[in-house]
């Protein structure tokens, strides 16, 4: 069986709930889908050890998504791989996207701890992880790509998540949401994006979305997915939301995400 974790359900700057990251899991295989700032308390809160941890699937680059990864990244390379027999991390990840992840935001924290090879160089990306990329398979509608990983099938789609000042997911830096088994749509940091919904939302038997209480640029109002037809709400979580969430009328909705719940999909 499929089962999704979220281990946050905030935004960025929640103080009530941890970032909004999940964890994946069907049979031996998990993948934590996002590694933010908060997600090694959230995984401790859950009684995860961070040297449980060794698939990572970034979305994007925000801190709230990334921020943890270096933590996750030393418990595997000094404990996990050293005292517990563990493998490497993998992470699944476009190979551009890597590259500019480490460059621009892993870097800086992982590349100065000791000096590997025989020309005594900094450490590396490669000396942190193993890169898993999924295979690009269509272009027609937004940029999508595919990836089976330990019985997980896996549809990666670009967002529209930011800048608030472009109009299509071609313009937008680098984000993505994802397909699940074809059960789980996950949408991934967004703004209100119909054609996204459309093509996934029917399908799907379980719906996370962004969810923003107010005007936010670069996430998805609850305002327009109150306009959403009814059976696709019903079956819509909503997740990524502020402290203000019990003020809010989510009547229509399957609910507000609920941290730290395993939700089951058979």
């Amino acid at each position: 069986r499929l089962e999704v974790i979220p281990i946050g359900v905030g935004s960025m700057l929640s103080n009530t709930h941890f970032n909004t990251n999940y964890l994946i899991v069907k049979g031996n295989t998990h993948i934590l889908v996002d590694c933010g700032r908060t997600a090694p308390e959230a995984l401790r809160t859950l009684g995860i050890s961070l040297t449980d941890i060794v698939n990572i699937l970034p979305t994007h680059a925000h801190d709230d998504h990334i921020g943890g990864i270096g933590s996750v990244a030393a418990a595997n390379r000094y404990i996990g791989q050293t005292r517990l027999g563990k493998p490497k991390l993998t992470m699944i990840a476009a190979s551009h996207f890597a590259h500019s992840l480490w460059h621009e935001s892993l870097k800086g924290n992982l590349a100065h701890n000791e000096q590997v090879g025989a020309d005594h160089h900094d450490l590396e990306f490669h000396d942190w992880f193993n890169l898993v990329t999924p295979e690009v398979v269509s272009y027609e509608y937004r940029e999508t790509s595919r990836i089976k990983f330990g019985g997980i099938e896996i549809r990666l789609f670009r967002t529209k998540h930011f800048p608030d000042s472009v109009e299509t997911w071609r313009e937008s830096h680098w984000s993505i949401g994802m397909l699940i088994d074809e059960k789980v749509f996950i949408s991934g940091d967004t703004r209100f994006d119909p054609e996204l919904i459309s093509l996934y939302a029917p399908k799907a038997s379980i719906i996370f979305h962004d969810c923003a209480f107010w005007n936010d640029p670069v996430h998805t109002p609850i305002s327009d997915l109150r306009i959403l037809a009814p059976d696709i709400k019903r079956k819509m979580h909503l997740i990524h939301f502020g402290d203000n969430f019990a003020e809010q009328d989510i009547s229509g909705f399957a609910g507000l995400a609920e941290q730290g719940k395993q939700y089951v999909i058979e």
